[in-house]
Order: C-alpha cells, then structure tokens, then sequence
C-alpha cells in the first residue's frame, strides 16, 4: 500500500530545537508518531505526538502530550467518518470542512496532504486544515495550498499568502527542508 516504515530526524534552525518522527503503516491506518524538543522563547518544550489517518490520507485521530516550561499539555483530537471534529471532547463546527491535521510546531504533518493530493508538477490543490496552533494549542481552521513545483519540492501557502515556504521532499512525501525553519538531520 506504499512506503516502509520510515523514521527522521529534523534540526529546528531558527532556534534550538530537534524532532524524531515514524511513518509507519498498519492496515488499515497511516500512523504518524514524533517527540519535538524545542526552546520557545526561553522556555523549555516537550511535545510528543501521533497522528493517525486511513489508508487515504484523511485525518482520523490525533494526540500531543508533554510540557511547556512547568504547564502540562495534554490534547486530543478526532474527526468522526461524516467530518466533524472534536478537541478534547468538544466540538469545533468550524472545523466541519477539514480533512487534514496540521500541528503548528512540526513540519511532519506537511506529508498528509502531499500524499492524499497527489499532485503533478505544476498542479496545485487547496486545502483546510485543522490547525493546532503553537504555542498557544488553540485549534482553528487554517485554509493552505500546495504547488507542486518540481518532483520533489512544493511551495506552500497559508493566510492567503501572507506564510509561504518551500518545501523539499523525499520520495515518500516526506519533508527533508521546511523554508528555513527545519531541515533534516544527516544521517551518516
């Protein structure tokens, strides 16, 4: 159904910070699992993560537990098969349009909807995110787009341009480069 297990590791280059990450699939679901450690504005940051999806690529479920400083974070968030989300309990309505799980500190969550788009060099797709916002760990809706722009690399857009980055991919839709916020560590 695609691609082995895979795993990462990402260097943060606007400040000190690291993530691993694992793609694995397990019919009939993607999982998405990582830990990033970062310092946000002189504050220490532990946030591991899973992010679960089906077999296309649409958001299931997902999770982020650790620590802000001394605040504990602890969110979980879910999306029923007729689209509506739900963030610790609670439902968000306007989310309802979303298929995509966005986590504001990571580029991981870039590969969902490289990979459920599909795209063709020099396509580009819109897309409505459920973003999970950092630091502050509120969920809004956050409408992105992706361009296509050579086999492995996309120019991404959120805020009605007002955010864009390139990102570089591995052939599994994996980012290597996230503008000039994360790049992947060397593995030899």
């Amino acid at each position: 159904m695609g691609i082995e297990p895979q795993t990462i590791l990402w260097r943060r280059m606007d400040r000190p910070g690291h993530e691993a990450a694992v793609l694995l699939f397990r019919d009939p679901a993607w999982s998405l699992r990582g830990s990033v450690i970062v310092l946000d504005h002189g504050v220490p940051c532990r946030l591991d993560y899973a992010v679960v999806c089906d077999a296309a690529w649409h958001t299931l479920w997902a999770r982020v537990n650790g620590w802000m400083g001394t605040d504990p974070v602890n969110h979980r968030i879910s999306r029923s098969p007729a689209g509506r989300w739900r963030h610790n309990g609670i439902e968000q309505p306007h989310l309802d349009q979303c298929i995509d799980m966005d986590l504001g500190f990571s580029p991981s969550t870039n590969l969902l909807p490289i990979r459920r788009l599909g795209l063709g060099v020099g396509d580009s797709a819109p897309v409505a995110a459920a973003w999970l916002k950092f630091p502050e760990f509120s969920l809004t809706r956050l409408d992105q787009v992706y361009h296509r722009e050579a086999d492995r690399q996309y120019r991404y857009e959120s805020g009605a341009g007002r955010f864009t980055a390139t990102l570089e991919v591995d052939g599994a839709g994996m980012v290597l480069r996230y503008g000039d916020i994360w790049k992947v560590e060397p593995t030899t």
